[in-house]
């Protein structure tokens, strides 16, 4: 499992303070879930109570984290890994609103489940380092995107459309399990952005319909539900983390299984 902070990335929604508070809450939401897991399964090995690992690397240290020879992407589908017999990767890459989801999606799988955090990222931060995102994610793996907070009133409507557009593309040529989440409500957020989010939904949904992608809504998952959210109205605290993590492992566990 690998967790990446790109330390350019730094929404106006974010300060040092608050990246310290909310890193001590993920690692204690990681112990809690690792101790309910404890209670359901006695059998549990020795290994899984170790920490989990979040590292901070610059993007442009990107490439050297996850090809430490080379950093290359440019050999066939597949070949940079082990043989076909080796086990699915699944990948989560997006924006700050990640923050602490590893600890439920990597908890019981930290060599082939990846979440990959960049805060403050927009759609075009991640059409610029997919290839690196996706360097060591194996054959045909489960891509997750999580992005467009970050881009709401910051350009017009239909280029953030081309860019999503361009950005499945260049997933889709590396694996055809594509996932990608809307936009979470914000409590409070204006009307503006309100309409902005749910015009946004709206318009993902019917692009992964037409194009083929898996889309992940949640609306009525989040929608009025201020005890999921931290104080900033905007990431979520400990119990949104698992929620959220939850239910994007649920997910990957449907082309995992």
């Amino acid at each position: 499992m690998i967790a990446l902070l790109e330390s350019d990335f730094q929404g106006e929604f974010i300060c040092h303070r608050c990246q310290l508070v909310e890193h001590l809450e993920s690692k204690i939401l990681g112990v809690e879930v690792q101790l309910a897991g404890l209670h359901s399964s006695p059998l549990v090995e020795f290994q899984e109570l170790s920490s989990l690992s979040f590292k901070e690397l610059p993007l442009q240290e990107l490439d050297l984290a996850l090809d430490p020879e080379s950093g290359s992407t440019d050999e066939p589908l597949g070949t940079q890994m082990a043989t076909s017999s080796r086990k699915r990767e699944f990948l989560i890459v997006g924006d700050s609103i990640l923050r602490g989801v590893d600890n439920i999606v990597c908890l019981h799988d930290k060599e082939f489940h990846t979440v990959c955090c960049l805060p403050g990222a927009q759609v075009g931060d991640l059409l610029e380092c997919a290839d690196k995102l996706l360097a060591r994610a194996g054959r045909d793996p489960v891509v997750m995107v999580r992005v467009g907070t970050n881009d709401m009133g910051k350009g017009r409507f239909e280029v953030l459309q081309g860019k999503f557009a361009e950005l499945a593309d260049k997933i889709r040529s590396r694996t055809f399990t594509v996932v990608f989440s809307g936009i979470l409500p914000v409590p409070r957020a204006s009307r503006g952005k309100h309409r902005f989010i749910w015009r946004f939904n709206t318009w993902l949904q019917s692009f992964c319909r037409k194009e083929g992608y898996r889309f992940m809504g949640h609306w009525d998952s989040f929608w009025d539900r201020g005890d999921l959210y931290r104080w900033d109205g905007l990431h979520l605290n400990q119990r949104g983390i698992a929620a959220l993590g939850q239910r994007m492992l649920r997910v990957a566990q449907d082309y995992l299984n």
